[in-house]
């Protein structure tokens, strides 16, 4: 999970951590960084929050995809329904039209030979307007969509499953496995298990927002293993860089480098089948 609208303002007292140092998301350095910090470690592309078109959430996708394009890093969208250039299911299915300008982008993640997106907050819609929806915008299937949350009646329109967040959990590994097994009584669809570092939004959300203790990155390592142990078709990490839900591996004052490090060790691991 990646974010691109951070400017000179983002950086606050609010947040739990801060950035090594502060950047601007536009900025055609701070993305080539961003990528070059996590094609070494391991992670093979970002998934952008996206809000729709005309707005800096795409202008910097494009950037994004000039820069992986050449880097054999690979780019796709994680539709926000909360975004607020998004009014209605008239302006989903038009802004899903927009987006597919990018799928023959050499940069853009394919899964299974098909384009793939995200979406965030599948339940603004009922299933019925997100099957009319895909009617209209993909009547052939022929777009990989994977569906957020918990609400498995979902997968009747979705190709697969994930949850953004497991870290409300007091369980994750058990929590992953209970997904899992939920996802796959639907057969052929596709199960998207996340791994987090932390969370915490106490300094955003005050007395609505909670926070979950790292453990120096034993609650990582926690959630990875849980997430691994399903078996899933693809790993999602949330996030590289959400700072104001403080759930980043991006480098921080507090931490350093050590969420990059432990991530390329739990991918190294993961890959050989050494496990962690």
């Amino acid at each position: 999970m990646y974010y691109n609208w951070y400017d000179q303002n983002s950086w606050n007292s609010t947040l739990s951590d801060q950035p090594t140092a502060p950047y601007v998301s536009a900025d055609r350095a701070t993305i080539m960084r961003q990528v070059t910090q996590a094609q070494s470690v391991g992670i093979d592309g970002f998934e952008v929050n996206w809000w729709g078109p005309g707005n800096q959430t795409d202008t910097n996708l494009q950037t994004l995809l000039t820069i992986a394009g050449s880097r054999g890093f690979k780019v796709t969208i994680d539709f926000d329904m909360n975004s607020p250039f998004v009014k209605n299911s008239g302006d989903l299915a038009s802004d899903l039209s927009y987006l597919s300008r990018y799928y023959n982008d050499p940069a853009w993640f394919h899964y299974g030979g098909k384009p793939f997106i995200a979406f965030y907050g599948v339940t603004k819609y009922s299933v019925q307007t997100w099957a009319g929806v895909r009617k209209q915008v993909d009547p052939n299937n022929q777009v990989v969509w994977m569906g957020e949350g918990d609400q498995f009646q979902y997968l009747s329109v979705f190709d697969g499953i994930h949850p953004y967040s497991i870290a409300w959990s007091p369980n994750p590994a058990a929590q992953l496995a209970s997904y899992a097994q939920k996802t796959r009584a639907y057969p052929g669809k596709i199960w998207m298990a996340t791994a987090m570092p932390g969370y915490n939004d106490v300094g955003v959300n005050g007395s609505k927002g909670f926070a979950v203790n790292r453990n120096n990155g034993g609650f990582y390592k926690i959630t990875w293993n849980g997430a691994t142990a399903t078996n899933p078709d693809i790993i999602n990490i949330t996030s590289f860089n959400e700072w104001t839900e403080g759930s980043m591996i991006e480098p921080s004052r507090t931490y350093g480098d050590l969420y990059l490090n432990l991530t390329k060790q739990l991918v190294g691991a993961y890959r050989s089948g050494a496990g962690c």
